[in-house]
């Protein structure tokens, strides 16, 4: 019977174990020394090595004859826990054993000592689908096990598990593989299996496995069932369902040249190939990534995600467009994927992003009255005190190359919704006070114009200032001072933005969220 390739290849030593030498190393020592912990959690995306290195660390334990801390893979003991037949080795999946009573059958079962073995383990796999009830009980036999017994806990959603359950384990964070180490170890596997792979194959592979060892061999069993000869780069895209690389050039050409007709035209072609048009979405993203690292600036390749072929046209493309050009067009299809994910319609999504692109870039500035106070925040502790001066009002969509009245080194932050998202995890009141609010940057100063002024009187509260500085340093990267302004009747000569940088200038006032 066939064994599929990344059953054929799954490591069964931690020397095999490729891109994750920061757990392997220290997974060795503690066995070596015989030092290893009660319990484990093992954290990470698919297919980067966590119930891999579980399998491993239960078998090394246990292995009367492990040599520098791996298991020898020749005793009776290695070879049924490689076979799954193991009895002191129980493999668990929360997701479908997520229950109370399946919790209380595992500790029922910690009573009795190993039948073979030094320890009973329990590989317990997507923990975080253990229902409310299900913890608990996990949490009481976790408190204090038995000398005998171990846990070894895998999943890719950390932030589910409890604090308590966190704090009883030594958490080791898988990284997402390297494409080099995924491409090299694909081409040693292709080698062995008499496999032939065209030059670009392996990493078209391992750009597609997204970062996980086990989609790539996956991906590379399937090519290799369909194909005649060597597995070239469009094979690769046609078994994944993505877009051939000259599709993505032609895509972005078309729409940084301004020919719509010519991305539509591509997109409907790949979507009558049954392409996925998220993946596609995803692709022309990473594809512009590569063109703001270019843009940049001193900027090492290896950061690239691309072949070297690709480099020269990736260049030619840069050269042609601005940085800001590209953070929009980037900032346009982070968006629209986020869209696809509630939409059903997703190629209509691609297509109305694509046609954004083409439009001339606005900003929406909201018009102020300047006869009503409008100082900047110098203590926000009165935050309130313009709350009485300010109401909703529309707004004029201005663009960018006639804002005559906006300094030219004042940009919009792009990741403001990401702010408000985060944001409202920490804060929910006031980042619901600043729905339909707009954020500006201008060198160290973030420029908040809301239109609720409630918001103001929420700032009064030192502890909802700190916290929306803190999400803004998370997702920006750096600390902003903050001036903050509630956008008030219409009739103004001036947008909020010019004068709360006026009246900062004026006062020498400014706002820093500590």
């Amino acid at each position: 019977m066939y064994k599929a390739l990344y059953r054929t290849w799954r490591p069964m030593s931690f020397d095999d174990v490729i891109s994750q030498p920061h757990i392997t190393e220290t997974l060795q020592n503690q066995v070596r020394t015989g030092k290893t912990a009660h319990a484990y959690l093992f954290t990470g995306s698919r297919g980067t090595g966590k119930t891999t290195c579980a399998r491993i660390l239960a078998k090394a334990v246990n292995c009367p004859h492990a040599v520098n801390g791996n298991p020898c893979l020749q005793c009776d003991i290695c070879k049924d826990a490689d076979r799954g037949v193991l009895s002191d080795v129980v493999e668990i999946d929360a997701a479908s054993n997520n229950s109370v009573e399946d919790i209380r059958d595992l500790r029922e079962g910690t009573v009795y000592r190993p039948e073979r073995c030094t320890y009973k383990i329990y590989i317990i796999d997507e923990v975080h689908m253990l229902s409310p009830s299900a913890w608990g009980a996990l949490l009481k036999v976790m408190e204090e096990p038995p000398a005998y017994v171990k846990f070894i806990l895998a999943t890719t959603e950390m932030h589910k598990v409890p604090a308590t359950i966190l704090s009883r384990c030594q958490r080791f964070a898988f990284h997402r593989i390297r494409l080099e180490d995924i491409a090299a170890r694909l081409r040693y596997i292709a080698e062995k299996e008499q496999i032939p792979l065209a030059e670009g194959a392996d990493m078209q592979i391992a750009r597609c496995a997204d970062g996980g060892m086990r989609d790539a061999i996956s991906l590379l069993d399937q090519c290799a069932a369909v194909s005649d000869g060597a597995i070239t780069p469009e094979a690769v895209a046609a078994s994944a369902g993505v877009a051939g690389r000259e599709s993505l050039f032609r895509i972005l050409e078309g729409v940084l040249q301004n020919h719509l007709s010519v991305a539509l035209q591509e997109i409907d072609a790949l979507y009558q190939c049954s392409k996925d048009m998220a993946r596609l979405c995803e692709e022309l993203t990473e594809q512009l990534r590569n063109m703001m690292l270019l843009r940049a600036g001193n900027v090492s390749e290896t950061l690239l995600h691309c072949l070297p072929e690709e480099l020269p046209r990736l260049r030619q493309m840069t050269n042609t467009v601005m940085m800001e050009q590209i953070l929009r067009a980037i900032s346009i299809l982070q968006d629209c994927r986020e869209r696809m994910q509630r939409n059903p319609g997703k190629r209509t999504e691609l297509e109305l992003a694509l046609i954004r692109l083409t439009m001339p870039a606005t900003v929406t500035v909201p018009v102020t009255n300047t006869q009503t106070a409008q100082q900047p925040i110098s203590n926000l502790s009165t935050a309130a005190s313009m709350q009485q001066q300010a109401v909703p009002v529309p707004q004029t969509a201005v663009p960018v190359a006639s804002a005559s009245s906006v300094p030219q080194d004042i940009r919009p932050v792009t990741q403001w919704a990401d702010i408000l998202e985060a944001y409202r995890n920490v804060n929910p009141a006031v980042s619901g006070s600043l729905a339909e609010s707009d954020a500006y940057i201008r060198g160290n100063t973030l420029l908040i114009v809301a239109k609720n002024a409630f918001f103001l009187t929420l700032l009064k509260n030192h502890d909802n200032a700190r916290s929306l500085g803190e999400t803004v340093k998370q997702i920006l990267g750096q600390e902003y001072k903050i001036l903050a302004k509630c956008s008030a009747p219409a009739q103004a000569e001036q947008p909020p933005v010019q004068t709360l940088l006026q009246r900062a200038k004026d006062s020498n006032l400014e706002t820093a969220v500590e």
